[in-house]
């Protein structure tokens, strides 16, 4: 958890482009003070792009929960992509 977690949320300046969130995949919704081995885990059920194709926050539903919770891409962490399966 101490080596593993941590290296999900890397935040290196933005020289280049990372993968996008997209509707089905699996994240991580992190806290800011919460322990990363309890940050909840969710499924994006919903994203805003830009004008530029590139996607702002993100609506994501947790499994123990029935309520959506609206955050920013920099606080989601990808777990599995739901494309993965093809």
């Amino acid at each position: 958890m101490r080596e593993y977690l941590p290296t999900l949320q890397r935040r290196p300046k933005w020289v280049k482009s990372r993968r996008n969130a997209w509707v089905g995949d699996l994240v991580l919704l992190t806290e800011d003070k919460v322990v990363c081995n309890r940050w909840p885990m969710g499924r994006v059920v919903e994203v805003y792009t830009r004008e530029d194709g590139g996607v702002q926050p993100a609506r994501v539903k947790t499994a123990g929960s029935a309520s959506v919770f609206h955050r920013s891409i920099t606080k989601i962490c990808l777990l599995e992509d739901a494309n993965d399966d093809e």
